[in-house]
């Protein structure tokens, strides 16, 4: 008698598990409502530093597999080239097409203002995810999911100080942070508003002459600080360890947008060169 009234609780304490742990398993780890939007830009420019004529002058086999990969699992691939970033933002394109010193700093501000203006994922084209895309939204409890590039040691920090004049002598912040890849829940997030417009200013009042100055202007080391004097101190913006990214992105980084500053060249003006 003992025994099989045992047996029946313990079979109804494993199917009281099996439903919890099963509603666990289905509740998605992302917030929910997190639009499943995935944003790639390309800006084609040439060896001048300069954007090409033929805006549509790139590979378009990534984005046709993204599309094809994502598109039946519920995800919205949003391509942004030249047309439909002017057409869609046109006081911003030409402001940053005006102030800008180089191309990929035109996109280092778009990147942010497609997030701002509908949410969702941001991913560097060409870069190869290794797991579903759900993974790079914020969590349940988050707003904002960012990535770690790398973590700097504080010997590092100090020594990056004295890296370029513009620094001023101030440590570099310990945290780099992504700028390839970034993830928001919803439309006009404070966060990403605040790193549009500090791009923004960054354009009109550092005119960058080294590669470094690129970066703290307007692309990952400006987003580093961003994240280390607001960022970290809110709990509804994550960062993801620099060993997670690895094992879920592969970042595409050509690095065509570094340059021998002896040739520099101004990219305002469009080019007719086809070169890459």
């Amino acid at each position: 008698m003992w025994i099989c009234l045992c047996v029946v609780i313990l079979v109804l304490i494993l199917v009281l598990v099996s439903f919890w742990c099963g509603n666990r398993l289905l509740r998605p780890s992302y917030h929910p409502d997190t639009p499943k939007i995935l944003h790639l830009i390309y800006l084609p420019w040439d060896k001048q530093q300069r954007l090409k004529e033929d805006w549509n002058d790139f590979d378009h086999t990534y984005e046709r597999n993204m599309r094809a990969q994502w598109e039946p699992k519920g995800w919205t691939v949003r391509m942004w080239t030249q047309p439909e970033l002017r057409s869609e933002f046109p006081d911003v394109w030409n402001y940053a097409v005006k102030e800008s010193v180089r191309p990929t700093q035109i996109v280092d501000l778009m990147r942010w203002v497609v997030l701002w203006k509908y949410g969702g994922l941001y991913l560097q084209y060409d870069s190869v995810p290794h797991v579903s895309l759900e993974r790079f939204l914020p969590g349940q409890s988050s707003e904002v999911r960012l990535f770690t590039e790398t973590v700097l040691t504080p010997e590092q920090s100090k020594q990056n100080a004295f890296i370029d004049p513009i620094r001023k002598g101030v440590p570099e912040e310990p945290v780099r942070v992504c700028n390839q890849v970034m993830s928001v829940i919803r439309p006009h997030h404070p966060f990403v508003e605040l790193c549009c417009e500090t791009i923004l200013h960054n354009l009109r009042h550092t005119k960058a002459t080294t590669d470094y100055q690129i970066l703290w202007s307007s692309a990952n080391t400006c987003i580093s600080t961003l994240y280390d004097q607001v960022g970290q101190h809110n709990p509804t913006i994550e960062l993801i360890s620099e060993p997670v990214r690895k094992q879920w992105v592969t970042i595409s980084s050509r690095g065509s947008w570094r340059t021998d500053m002896d040739s520099f060249v101004k990219p305002h003006v469009l080019s007719s060169s086809s070169s890459s």
